[in-house]
């Protein structure tokens, strides 16, 4: 089923002649993911593995694939900080584990620096294309995030090898 493009919270989506495309458009944030880029991705993964497309291709726009967390967002919160960052990985974590089971191949094309959040979203595809700008930075403690989504991968790639997450 064809999906013409759709855009929510900064991310774009759509699934053209059975390839799924999504794109993390917030280059001026470092397509890093708040409160609605959140829900924009977890509806993109949904509403694109739900076509069921041949392939899914997922890239950001511009120098960074995915900084992690929005700061900004995260700063503006004040006191309500620690409910934003779960009102945002609740439902992120469950949508990465939909792209890392989806039934086709997902192509994640990382077209730079990738952080916190990004790591998991970047390292869940079966292919990671990466350019030669590409760094992964963590700063968070294994709680929550890439690395415990990434620990329980059963999937035949490595990613929690590269992370270090064994039995995080």
């Amino acid at each position: 089923m064809d999906i013409e493009l759709r855009r929510h919270g900064g991310i774009e989506w759509s699934v053209i002649d059975g390839v799924g495309a999504i794109v993390i458009d917030r280059p001026d944030r470092a397509n890093a993911l708040g409160l609605e880029a959140g829900r924009g991705i977890c509806k993109a993964i949904r509403e694109v593995v739900d076509a069921g497309p041949r392939v899914i291709r997922l890239t950001g726009r511009g120098a960074t694939f995915c900084a992690g967390g929005d700061i900004q967002e995260f700063v503006a919160a004040g006191d309500r900080l620690e409910a934003l960052i779960v009102d945002v990985l609740d439902p992120l974590l469950p949508a990465y584990l939909k792209l890392a089971t989806a039934p086709c191949p997902v192509v994640t094309v990382l077209n730079g620096p990738l952080g916190g959040a990004g790591i998991g979203l970047g390292l869940v595809g079966d292919f990671v294309l990466a350019s030669t700008t590409v760094k992964l930075r963590t700063g968070s403690p294994c709680r929550r995030g890439a690395r415990p989504a990434l620990a329980h991968d059963e999937r035949p790639h490595h990613c929690r090898d590269l992370l270090g997450c064994r039995g995080c």
